[in-house]
């Protein structure tokens, strides 16, 4: 089982997590040094990694736990600047979306 603890290590262990070494896309593999963490807390961390091949984008969660490293990954459109652009905003409420429904529809 392959565990890392965050206060020991500042990065995740990408190395561990191979799916997140090879772009999705493409199939060119990750610069896995130029991934950015964009949140730490305990033992998890949510990272974006950048093909610069063919631009696509990865935002990542990784999370330590009794059955070793676990990780999910979204392939999105953001940069890493629109991540955090957008990780604190204001949630979407459901009276934002009709709204811009009925914006849309007049």
């Amino acid at each position: 089982m392959t565990e890392f603890n965050s206060k020991k290590n500042k990065k995740p262990p990408f190395d561990k997590i191979k799916w997140l070494s090879i772009c999705p896309f493409c199939n060119t593999k990750f610069n896995i040094n130029q991934a950015k963490v964009i949140a730490e807390k305990k033992d998890s961390f949510l990272v974006h990694a950048h093909c610069k091949k063919c631009r696509c984008s990865v935002l990542a969660s990784l999370v330590n736990n009794r059955m070793g490293i676990s990780s999910i990954g979204l392939v999105i459109d953001l940069t890493y600047e629109d991540v955090l652009k957008f990780k604190n905003a204001r949630q979407i409420s459901i009276d934002d979306t009709l709204e811009a429904y009925q914006d849309l529809y007049k």
